[in-house]
């Protein structure tokens, strides 16, 4: 398996690029903050930093906001251990 940083600066760059098409953010200094591996795939979840941008639906979400976790009604699958595990990665 390929960890991200091995990659060089291709997975941030698609970090950063995905953050803008999918959400209307720009971001910046990603940093992976988990890895789940799946029989299947691996996905990985960044933490970066919000640098500007309109949040904004894309053609791969009906709905965007900014939430805190307890205001999420229902996770798909792991994204509620994913996302405190990139909130546990130091600043």
């Amino acid at each position: 398996m390929h960890r991200p940083r091995e990659l060089g600066g291709v997975a941030v760059a698609c970090v950063v690029m995905h953050s803008v098409t999918q959400t209307g953010l720009q971001v910046s200094a990603p940093r992976l903050a988990h890895t789940e591996q799946r029989p299947q795939s691996v996905h990985y979840t960044y933490r970066c930093r919000l640098d500007g941008g309109r949040l904004q639906a894309s053609e791969e979400s009906l709905e965007v906001a900014f939430l805190a976790p307890n205001q999420v009604g229902q996770w798909h699958t792991d994204h509620h251990q994913r996302l405190l595990a990139a909130m546990a990665v130091a600043e």
